[in-house]
């Protein structure tokens, strides 16, 4: 069978799966380790019996719901290729958004920022290729998530991002930063979604926070203040209906301007504050 007949086929055979031809594309292009370019120019060439029978496992993974970057072990953020595995969360398109407004708001070239939660390390190695003289320090509190974030480092070529095995800010000590940036857990436990779709499949552990999904927000909010310069930025992504929820934190927590942004979808998706120390 040849690559055109295979999409072909498979498509009309489980078109009603929820099966997406990009998805094909995508495992045709993993399998035979060749470019989309290649499919269409070689669409006629026969694929082997060690090639179908890997398709045909690697389809039954999809058609089962599996999420494509696990079951190719990558992911594209910011335009960087990552590794990714079912220890870590799938970085999203809309968490680029993130890495936006940290260009806006940091001018110094030279910056201390801070990535909390760092999974596979997206967030970090994004900033780290926007700044390449800023210093970055991704910290995540499971062994597995590190050694996925520090092989995407060295995979890029990436040097000036330290990753560092901690629970939130335990072993930060007296550091400060010039920007602190979060995607935290922030979903409930009790949320039907986590039924259903990608996150079905991702760790819990980097999705689901108690308190409504709030407590890990709370702490990160409040536990800045120790670890941010003066004027310093928090910037935190959030669930899209717990928009005011999270600006009333900053507000106890005096932080000022204060401000909610959008995703790409049109729903409130981060908070950003500025933190400003008190005087006299």
């Amino acid at each position: 069978m040849n690559y055109n007949d295979w999409m072909l086929n498979t498509f009309n055979k489980f078109k009603n799966k929820y099966l997406l031809k990009r998805d094909l594309v995508i495992l045709l292009q993993y399998v035979i380790n060749k470019p989309y370019s290649y499919i269409l120019g070689f669409h006629d060439n026969i694929l082997t019996e060690i090639e179908e029978k890997k398709l045909q496992y690697l389809l039954c993974r999809r058609i089962k719901g599996e999420p494509i970057a696990y079951i190719i072990e990558e992911k594209e953020f910011w335009s960087l290729s990552l590794k990714i595995s079912n220890n870590v969360f799938i970085p999203r398109n809309d968490t680029e958004c993130l890495i936006e407004h940290a260009l806006l708001l940091i001018s110094n070239k030279s910056a201390k920022i801070l990535d909390l939660g760092t999974g596979s390390g997206a967030i970090a190695l994004a900033l780290a290729i926007e700044y390449p003289n800023s210093q970055i320090i991704g910290v995540d509190c499971y062994n597995e998530a590190l050694s996925i974030a520090r092989f995407n480092a060295n995979n890029l070529s990436i040097k000036n991002v330290t990753f560092v095995k901690s629970n939130w800010f335990n072993v930060l000590t007296s550091q400060k930063f010039d920007l602190i940036i979060s995607n935290p857990p922030y979903i409930d436990k009790l949320d039907k979604n986590l039924k259903f779709g990608d996150i079905s499949f991702e760790p819990k552990n980097a999705l689901v926070s108690s308190n409504n999904g709030m407590y890990d927000i709370k702490l990160i909010i409040r536990k800045s203040r120790n670890y941010l310069i003066n004027n310093g930025w928090l910037i935190i992504e959030h669930g899209w209906l717990q928009g005011e929820f999270v600006r009333q934190i900053f507000k106890q927590c005096k932080y000022v301007d204060i401000c909610t942004y959008h995703d790409y979808a049109g729903n409130e998706r981060l908070t950003i504050g500025r933190w400003q120390l008190s005087i006299g």
